[in-house]
């Protein structure tokens, strides 16, 4: 079947018949933009994630109408695709970034502390002696 170009949205050149790798390519294009519009233009991603699904939404009423209901079962089928693959890579140890661990004698697991780490003590301490100080308390 010959595919005919209809559009572009994000970037993203749609053919018809819709097929689902434009959809895919649609949705990551779709969520990299929305990370522009939140650090660029200071958005909220919530809103930002609104008006591009309305831009979508826009796009796809002018398809017809068999059309339009294939590129949402795409839409819908590969969002639950993305949004499994986000989960796995969250919950994926090998991609988060920890902070250092070291195990001690009796095997547990105790966190690398560094002076930085207790600097809000220090400040807190500090702010007493100089108020004490300062005061005459």
């Amino acid at each position: 079947m010959q595919q005919s170009f209809f559009g572009e949205l994000f970037g993203v050149k749609i053919h018809l018949p819709v097929s689902r790798n434009e959809v895919k390519q649609l949705i990551y294009a779709k969520s990299d933009f929305a990370g522009y519009l939140v650090q660029e233009k200071s958005i909220p991603l919530h809103r930002a994630q609104t008006e591009l699904d309305q831009d979508i939404h826009k796009f796809v009423r002018n398809m017809e109408k068999s059309q339009a209901n294939r590129f949402y079962e795409y839409l819908i089928e590969e969002s639950a695709v993305s949004a499994e693959e986000f989960r796995n890579q969250i919950h994926n140890p090998m991609t988060l970034n920890y902070p250092k661990l070291r195990i001690s004698g009796d095997n547990t697991v105790r966190r690398k502390h560094s002076v930085w780490s207790y600097m809000s003590w220090f400040l807190l301490i500090g702010c007493v002696f100089l108020g004490t100080y300062w005061f005459d308390l």
